[in-house]
């Protein structure tokens, strides 16, 4: 099994990553099926591939937040709270306070 762990993935990067894991889930032969240990590698497999869909989910919603603010559609507060909301601030760098704010 080989699974590209280039960290600048970006959007094409993750399709690849998860086509590469999704073909390593396919594929089978007579000793996965004797050794017991995968099933466990299937499970792991699965998982991987729950994760990337994870990392979409949240690309897209660092996507929108973004699209929104620069639109003036929200203000960068509101920017933030959507962030946190989708549980992706801890991907940003810190921010400012706000003014006013302590």
């Amino acid at each position: 099994m080989r699974i590209n762990a280039n960290p600048a993935v970006g959007v094409g990067g993750a399709a690849k990553v998860f086509q590469t894991i999704e073909q390593s889930a396919n594929a089978t032969t007579e000793s996965e099926i004797q050794d017991p240990c995968a099933d466990f590698a299937k499970y792991i497999l699965s998982e991987l591939r729950c994760a990337v869909l994870r990392c979409r989910i949240a690309e897209n919603n660092l996507i929108a937040a973004g699209v929104a603010l620069r639109g003036g559609l929200i203000s960068p507060a509101e920017a933030i709270d959507l962030i946190n909301e989708a549980g992706c601030i801890g991907l940003i760098a810190p921010i400012p306070p706000i003014a006013g704010e302590p």
